[in-house]
């Protein structure tokens, strides 16, 4: 059933920052001399935990958090105040953002910490051996109590589970998550199974950094309740922070338009009215235009959004025009529509994909700028979609 041959790692590349315990283990955690200032990790077989890949249209701009409540709202209800939820980021650019988020229940959390204290950084157990399936397979930790695994594909964690020994072995969980994943369609060759106290814990410690080389975003993974909570404070100070920056170019744009105003009236006096306009913008941006005020009005649009901003009377207008002329709409059921001036976005159910491309091209032609965001297969109910909505760029 073991696996016990463990993969050879070039340690030399890999910079020592944590270190990674096993529950055989955790007395160390407290009774070891900190001496070179390591975050002591605890893989963890949570019983509660869940993950949720996700992806979503937007960059470091976005809320993640408000993002998953929306999605996750139809599942969970109000019961999302008795779970902690952290998103882990595995890939972010301009217009993307995709992870993982990971959902446990709080009295679990506070399970654990009683018992190991609240100085430790909290992983699920499984996802220290993340390379030793070469970032794509399923990896099963089990000690005395059942068996928790996870189902990597591509360098991310898609699936976890948690099985008691009354209801099955590892090997019983291991084929479980196999049949699972060949129910969405795919096929896994590599399966890791290992247990708590047979693998040494210079073993667990390698493993775990190489983990951390390999998996992005698993270096400020924390399920405990600090970790969440940091997790928060981390996305709502950034979000914060783009705001103002965004604030602070506005107001630099309108410095330079007073600060201009002199040398708009010396022109004149000049004589040179007809020339001020190409003048003034080629002094202040360094590049010629025909056009000088349209560049200029171009610019600000750039800086306060990507389109036009809309009213919720625009938006509702439009948007019931697209929906009316859809020949599809009759199969299509609409969740949500969340408003916003600069961006819209709408959650809904379909029936296919072509149905979902029919809306978005409706939408494109009554006065929107319309992205497909993620889709889910739900079964016996559909394709779930998302589209965000921004003012026609002009």
């Amino acid at each position: 059933e073991m696996d016990p041959n463990l993969k050879s790692h070039d340690r030399s590349k890999v910079v020592r920052k944590f270190r990674i315990y096993p529950l055989s283990s955790i007395e160390n955690v407290r009774t070891e001399p900190d001496v070179s200032n390591e975050t002591p990790i605890v893989l963890i077989p949570f019983k509660t935990l869940v993950s949720y890949p996700f992806s979503f249209p937007f960059g470091k701009k976005g809320s993640i958090r408000d993002a998953l409540t929306l999605n996750l709202r139809p599942v969970l209800g109000n019961s999302d105040t008795s779970l902690i939820l952290v998103p882990q980021v595995t890939e972010q650019t301009s217009d993307l953002t995709r992870g993982v988020a990971w959902l446990a229940a709080k009295s679990e959390i506070a399970e654990w910490e009683s018992r190991i204290g609240t100085a430790a950084v909290f992983w699920p157990a499984p996802i220290a051996f993340v390379s030793e399936v070469n970032g794509s397979g399923i990896v099963v930790w089990c000690d005395d109590e059942g068996s928790s695994a996870i189902w990597f594909d591509d360098g991310e964690p898609i699936f976890y589970h948690w099985m008691p020994d009354s209801e099955g072995g590892a090997a019983q969980l291991a084929e479980w998550v196999l049949k699972y994943a060949e129910s969405n369609g795919r096929k896994i060759d590599s399966v890791k199974i290992f247990r708590d106290g047979d693998v040494s814990q210079k073993d667990v410690q390698f493993c775990g950094e190489a983990a951390i080389a390999s998996l992005k975003g698993l270096d400020m993974l924390d399920l405990s309740s600090r970790g969440a909570d940091m997790a928060e404070q981390t996305e709502a100070f950034f979000n914060t922070a783009f705001k103002t920056a965004k604030t602070l170019s506005i107001l630099g744009v309108m410095f330079v338009v007073f600060s201009a105003m002199p040398l708009i009236q010396g022109l004149i006096y000049k004589g040179s009215f007809d020339r001020a306009p190409a003048q003034i913008y080629r002094r202040i941006f360094g590049e010629e235009s025909g056009s000088p005020l349209m560049s200029v009005n171009r610019k600000l649009k750039m800086l306060t959004g990507n389109g036009t901003q809309m009213t919720l009377e625009q938006t509702l207008s439009n948007f019931s025009a697209a929906w009316k002329d859809n020949p599809s709409s009759a199969g299509m059921k609409l969740d949500s529509l969340r408003y916003g001036a600069e961006r819209t976005e709408i959650q809904g159910l379909a029936g296919s994909m072509d149905s979902i491309q029919s809306l978005r091209d409706l939408l494109n032609r009554n006065g929107f700028t319309a992205k497909v965001g993620e889709v889910q297969q739900v079964p016996g109910s559909g394709m779930r979609f998302s589209i965000s909505l921004t003012g026609a760029k002009q």
